[in-house]
């Protein structure tokens, strides 16, 4: 096995004291949390990308992405998203074996500093938005599209073999249903993303859009460096969409394509049936299911979570229930009737505390320093140190919906929910020992408590006080 110069690994070590299946080669890719290995797994001969977790896994957060991110790649199936091969999951390890591209990332293109031809520019658009439209079609959107996870798996006569990849940070949208989200890479983050407005899945067009700029004029949009993170929010925030005539060594349509998907406004940019029949690319509509496709493999997948739960293989009950959680979602938003999808909300928030109660398992909740409060904590954050007390985690997740609810202008079902939510968490809190954790949430239940006020004044002309604060 060759090592890559310079580096010190740890995790190969960990690997191979503990899994002889996988035969590494070398790394090919490093993350945060994770190491990228050219693997060939002895059990099948096949060459692989094994992605490794190892340092922290007892962080549930981090756990949680990681089984998450093998649940998506089980149920998405397309020829330009990357194959799921094998994975290995217990509580300090998770080990994710995908198809090899040989040819590497996007990004290698990209390094040689020169304009790439139209007809590569084409190539890689066409298989990258047929993939994302199969994906936006489900309501799922990756989240991070950037030219590290585009891979090129080979060519078939010079025409390069795109693969989509590393869905760690992908996200499933409810239809009708508002949200927030904001993760991803500053360079190809949608300006919805950066401002914290209600997203949808065209965010993925706009990074899109921002890989195609990269591939038409080798540099970064907006003009910036990577670290150049807040000069490229304030650009964003004062709408500074760069403007430019098109590139005279590309077509029209190609110039075209660009100015259509790097529109600010998400509810202008060009998506779905329009972008398939943009004369750049030319696409089929993406493959369809059967009416009860998703809701017959969750019900299967939540079985089987229940049964690995009971005899206590924690990791495998978390993968499967997390997979099962995603594909009642997809069944959710391929619904046409209202009352079956109100019916499988409940559902899912039923499920929910399943999966509440398995993550509580995997280890300790960390704890709250009042340092990471003052840096700022984010709902997703918080939702980790209150994983050991499902029930709070529950009401928490009740209060947040209210506030989406809000955002929607759906007063009574606002109320209703905040009203649910401090009917949970107020017993808690007073239970709950002095601590940085309890002196947040308490500020929460302060805002939701004031908005339940403003709501009820709104709904009945505040005629009513509420019993909360009685």
């Amino acid at each position: 096995m060759s090592e890559e110069p310079g580096t010190s690994d740890s995790t190969r070590h960990i690997i191979d004291d503990h899994f002889t299946r996988f035969k590494l080669d070398f790394r090919v890719g490093q993350g945060t949390f994770s190491n990228v290995y050219k693997a060939i797994d002895t059990e099948t001969n096949e060459v692989l990308a094994l992605k490794c977790f190892i340092q922290e896994m007892k962080n549930v957060k981090r756990y949680h992405f990681a089984a998450r991110e093998i649940a998506f790649m089980k149920i998405l199936e397309h020829p330009n998203i990357v194959q799921l091969k094998s994975f290995e999951v217990n509580v300090e390890f998770v080990f994710i074996g995908t198809e090899f591209a040989s040819f590497g990332c996007l990004f290698r293109f990209l390094a040689k500093q020169k304009p790439l031809p139209e007809k590569f520019i084409q190539d890689v658009m066409k298989q990258s938005v047929s993939a994302l439209d199969y994906m936006h079609n489900l309501g799922v959107f990756h989240g991070d599209i950037k030219p590290h996870n585009i891979l090129c798996s080979g060519m078939n006569n010079f025409t390069p073999i795109v693969k989509i990849c590393d869905f760690g940070l992908s996200e499933i949208k409810l239809k009708g249903k508002c949200m927030t989200f904001y993760s991803g890479s500053y360079l190809f983050m949608a300006p919805e993303v950066y401002l914290k407005q209600n997203v949808d899945v065209t965010c993925d067009l706009w990074s899109l859009g921002v890989v195609m700029y990269n591939m038409m004029f080798c540099r970064n949009l907006f003009n910036v460096d990577e670290d150049e993170v807040q000069k490229t929010i304030r650009l964003v925030r004062c709408q500074t969409v760069p403007n430019y005539d098109g590139s005279e060594i590309y077509s029209a349509n190609c110039n075209d394509l660009l100015r259509r998907l790097l529109i600010y406004d998400k509810t202008v940019r060009i998506q779905g049936a329009t972008l398939r029949a943009h004369p750049f690319l030319r696409l089929e509509a993406p493959k369809t299911y059967e009416n009860g496709y998703f809701l017959e493999r969750a019900q299967s997948h939540i079985a089987s979570a229940t049964n690995h739960a009971s005899n206590k293989k924690i990791a495998d009950a978390l993968v499967d229930g997390l997979q099962a959680q995603l594909e009642l979602k997809i069944h959710y938003n391929l619904l046409r009737d209202e009352g079956q999808r109100n019916y499988l909300v409940q559902k899912l928030e039923q499920f929910q505390n399943f999966i509440y109660d398995v993550e509580s398992k995997l280890s300790s909740t960390p704890e709250l320093t009042r340092e990471a409060m003052e840096k700022g904590v984010t709902d997703a954050e918080f939702k980790t140190y209150l994983a050991s007390t499902p029930k709070m985690l529950q009401g928490f997740d009740i209060g947040l919906r209210a506030e989406m609810f809000q955002m929607e202008h759906k007063y009574p079902k606002a109320l209703e929910l905040y009203h649910q939510a401090l009917q949970i968490l107020l017993p808690l809190m007073k239970a709950e020992p002095k601590s940085c954790r309890k002196e947040l949430l308490g500020r929460r239940l302060l805002q939701w408590i004031e908005a339940i006020e403003a709501l009820t004044a709104a709904v009945d002309g505040g005629g009513s006080s509420h019993p909360v604060r009685n």
